[in-house]
């Protein structure tokens, strides 16, 4: 049996077609992923190591959310290449990859609802008061 049909009640039906991912494309996705996950462990490492630094404006944070922008970016471009060659918006990413173009999205949402609600002291790092130093200045 292949991967776009199942057996229902003994007779094989095809569900949905989607593209084959391949392992190409799972170990490129790869890529995006990790990058994710080092600004993740970087930004929560700062902010267990660092008390001092209580702002959403920090390099680490950078690291992080550039892993999302590149994780959507990667998404993005796989659709709209398999859409150009004729597969259906519903269809054109691999099987499983849908739900990771929609997290992507949702946190592009929820990352601009967020930056919104800061203040503008809440963007200067505590101990400096000056927005992109990140340490305490001495006068």
């Amino acid at each position: 049996m292949d991967c776009n049909a199942s057996i229902v009640e003994g007779t094989r039906t095809t569900i949905t077609k989607f593209p084959p991912g391949g392992i190409g494309f799972d170990w490129a996705f790869l890529v995006p992923c990790t990058w994710l996950m080092v600004g993740i462990s970087l930004d929560g490492w700062v902010h267990n190591h660092i008390p001092a630094l209580e702002t959403f404006f920090t390099p680490w944070h950078g690291v992080l959310y550039s892993g999302y922008l590149a994780i959507a970016v990667f998404l993005l471009v796989a659709l709209a290449r398999k859409h150009r060659r004729g597969s259906s918006w519903q269809q054109a990413l691999p099987a499983g990859y849908g739900l990771s173009l929609f997290g992507a999205r949702r946190e592009q949402i929820s990352g601009r609802a967020k930056a919104s609600m800061i203040s503008p002291s809440q963007r200067c790092y505590r101990n400096s008061g000056k927005p992109g130093v990140p340490f305490p200045v001495s006068r």
